[in-house]
């Protein structure tokens, strides 16, 4: 039986790549977490010697996988340790510009800012996610009657956080909460809003606020189950913060326009990644305190299915 791991260090965001692609490939994988330790975290992960010597508490054992997918630099050192310890074995998959020699890999899944190239290496728009079409089907059965009990439009609202040197101002709440009461005024439509794990108290109790105001506002308290996932899956549109490549990523792949509110401080990589995107078309930048509702988007933006597909391909081989 062919055994597929999903290996990172632990971040969220790493963790939903991988495991997305994984669960694409093989309904059946292993999730294996391993921080990696100092010093071996401070080096190119081609450079890290020893990175197993820690490694089995954490699962990271023979038998070794057919198939090990890895995301996020500090992950490179144990994927490499681990093919060499199956002898060459276990093929690589890693998400994300590894910062080490592509040749190292099997298969390396860059996004297209990278700028990375070779017979071995999927460029891909966006990050990888769980969310098949078969996942928003089962999402939007369960949510459909709590999200979206009418013909109103209904626009889904994601708010992030601040990360590294982007920070979630006044100025962009300000701007967010323009936005949800002119789309309010302009399509009489609900909105649903989801704060994040990294939402600050005090812009959560201003979303709190606006949905006091208007009965037609929800915002997801905490408790009980998220709706994120219903959101994707019913939401006719989208406003999102874009400090998160990976919440960009999947609020384009169900296809309905996205909005993105840029929060101060962005730059290098990250901000490649949203001009990208302003420019083919798929995302519109939150401007002028009201959504453009012109803006219909490029459709669905998936890039998962032809990663698995290069990924299913190394094991048939």
């Amino acid at each position: 039986m062919t055994s597929v791991w999903a290996l990172t260090t632990g971040e969220a965001g790493m963790r939903t790549q991988a495991r997305g692609l994984a669960a694409r490939v093989s309904g059946a994988y292993e999730e294996k977490l391993f921080p990696l330790p100092a010093p071996w975290s401070w080096l190119p992960g081609h450079l890290a010697p020893f990175a197993l010597m820690r490694a089995a508490p954490h699962g990271l054992v023979p038998p070794w996988p057919d198939l090990l997918i890895t995301c996020g630099r500090r992950s490179v050192a144990a994927a490499l340790a681990i093919r060499r310890a199956s002898k060459g074995r276990t093929r690589l998959v890693h998400i994300q510009n590894p910062q080490a020699p592509v040749h190292l890999f099997d298969l390396v899944i860059p996004m297209i800012h990278d700028r990375l190239e070779g017979p071995n290496v999927l460029p891909v728009a966006t990050a990888m996610h769980p969310f098949t079409p078969e996942a928003l089907a089962a999402a939007r059965a369960e949510w459909a009657g709590a999200l979206k009990p009418d013909a109103r439009p209904l626009l889904g609202v994601m708010i992030g956080g601040p990360t590294g040197r982007m920070e979630m101002t006044e100025d962009v709440v300000d701007g967010v909460l323009a936005a949800i009461a002119a789309f309010r005024t302009q399509t009489d439509g609900r909105v649903q809003i989801t704060p994040s794990r990294r939402t600050p108290e005090q812009v959560r109790a201003r979303l709190g606020e606006a949905a006091l105001a208007d009965d037609l506002v929800n915002v997801w308290s905490g408790e009980g189950a998220n709706p994120y996932a219903g959101m994707l899956a019913c939401c006719g549109r989208f406003l999102i913060t874009g400090e998160s490549v990976s919440m960009v990523s999947e609020a384009l792949s169900p296809g309905a326009p996205v909005h993105v509110a840029w929060l101060p401080g962005i730059r290098g990589r990250h901000q490649a990644f949203l001009e990208r995107l302003e420019a083919d078309g798929a995302i519109s930048r939150l401007a002028g305190g009201a959504l453009d509702l012109d803006h219909a988007g490029t459709g669905p933006i998936d890039p998962c299915e032809p990663a698995a597909a290069r990924a299913r391909a190394l094991l048939e081989a």
